[in-house]
């Protein structure tokens, strides 16, 4: 059985933090949005002019991504593989980026200024 390098435990680390750290702060939007809290997160589907199911649908799958990240890397750290969480992980870091990009580009093409 081959063991982990130093290098590898602290990208499964840092990986696994910065994928909590966006189920935290897309969860907080996803359930301030849900539960209609009238504050600045509860209300960024009206600034970005869409409405609440399409709004909670974006949050939604950023959220669901960063949980199969993190299984994903859990799962090979457990496997003990060496190359699979380093491809895997640059491969969903990826698709996140890219499933955000679109998302953000989107939402700032539709928007329409108030005022």
């Amino acid at each position: 059985m081959k063991y982990f390098k130093f290098y590898h435990y602290i990208t499964i680390v840092l990986m696994a933090l910065f994928f909590l750290l966006i189920i935290l702060y897309r969860g907080f939007m996803f359930f301030a949005t849900l539960l209609n809290i009238g504050n600045y997160w509860g209300s960024m589907y009206s600034y970005y002019n869409l409405t609440k199911g399409e709004y909670l649908t974006y949050t939604l799958l950023t959220i669901l991504t960063s949980i199969v990240a993190i299984i994903v890397l859990f799962r090979f750290f457990i496997e003990r593989h060496h190359k699979k969480p380093n491809t895997s992980i640059f491969i969903i870091v990826f698709l996140m980026g890219l499933l955000v990009w679109l998302g953000e580009l989107y939402l700032n093409a539709i928007f329409v200024g108030k005022g």
